[in-house]
């Protein structure tokens, strides 16, 4: 879509709609999740893939932020027909978020049991918790990659394509939601690794529409050398977006780990409101009171989940 020509508010509406479809997916993909486990697995199970993918949303966060930094940058080279800068911001994209993966990968490895000590993990759910988080980590590189994609084809003008990406990997990952969390009883690491497959698949058929395209014309050049000075570009661009992300993500965690601190049912409650809140878009405020409500009286219903469970 050229972004530089015809009405602007059309053009807007027009670009726009698509990339909110695909965050509307991938909220119910996560929602996808909680239900799935939720109904299969219990509360534990549950509780476990809340505290898990807060984390994960919290390193997401952090991507997305500086992601939003290149689309910027190759949305101005593409108004501006520098074709080669286009083609060399993508390769500089991909090349830090390929070693910022593997960097936070190897940190989430190594503090997994300090971040759930922190977040205050009851020990009921420990177990999934720690199964969830681990195969997430495991797979950051392809749910990096596949934003990845997402934003560079958003910089280019094209706001369809990734949300096509969008409506395969949550048909995907629903699907083997029910396959190994329903079918095998898989619990939270089953919801967990049927992210990180529907995830990968999705990045690679960014990477191959790509290259089809001729923006990533070799595989190879991924391997080329660094472009300290584009890199620099669109990190000081992205850092400001990464820092607000960074809070609210935080803010969240913070939430989740007081209510791990009064029960493992008060946690699931929380977490599951929480990812409601990204569907419906409410208010700060409403989130807030919601949360509230459910610290002070979830506790207060665990003998009926309890039996419920039984």
């Amino acid at each position: 879509m050229d972004l530089t020509s015809g009405r602007i508010g059309k053009t807007l509406v027009k670009f726009s709609m698509p990339i909110v479809l695909a965050f509307l997916l991938q909220s119910i993909y996560g929602v996808a999740d909680l239900f799935v486990v939720g109904h299969f697995g219990g509360t534990f199970a549950l509780a476990g893939v809340n505290m898990g993918s807060q984390i994960m949303d919290f390193v997401l966060g952090i991507a997305t932020g500086l992601l939003g930094g290149g689309r910027i940058i190759i949305a101005q080279y593409t108004g501006s027909k520098r074709t080669e800068d286009v083609k060399q911001t993508i390769i500089t994209m991909f090349q830090f978020i390929f070693f910022l993966s593997l960097f936070l990968t190897v940190i989430l490895l190594l503090l997994c049991s300090p971040i759930l000590a922190v977040m205050q993990t009851p020990a009921e759910s420990y177990s999934e918790a720690r199964n969830y988080y681990m195969i997430c980590s495991t797979g950051i590189l392809f749910i990096f990659g596949y934003n990845t994609v997402s934003a560079v084809l958003n910089g280019l003008g094209d706001s369809r394509t990734p949300l096509y990406f969008v409506v395969i990997s949550t048909f995907i990952n629903i699907i083997l939601d029910l396959t190994l969390v329903g079918a095998f009883h898989m619990g939270a690491f089953g919801a967990g690794l049927a992210t990180v497959i529907a995830q990968g698949i999705s990045f690679l058929l960014g990477i191959l529409y790509l290259v089809r395209k001729g923006l990533l014309p070799k595989i190879h050049s991924l391997f080329s050398a660094f472009h300290r000075e584009i890199a620099r570009d669109f990190l000081r661009i992205g850092i400001p977006s990464c820092y607000q992300n960074s809070i609210l993500n935080v803010s969240l965690v913070v939430v989740i780990a007081v209510a791990n601190s009064i029960s493992v049912y008060a946690a699931a409650a929380v977490g599951v409101c929480a990812k409601l809140n990204y569907i419906f878009i409410l208010p700060d405020i409403a989130i807030s009171t919601a949360v509230t409500v459910l610290v002070y009286l979830v506790p207060f219903f665990q003998g009926v989940w309890k039996e419920s469970a039984v």
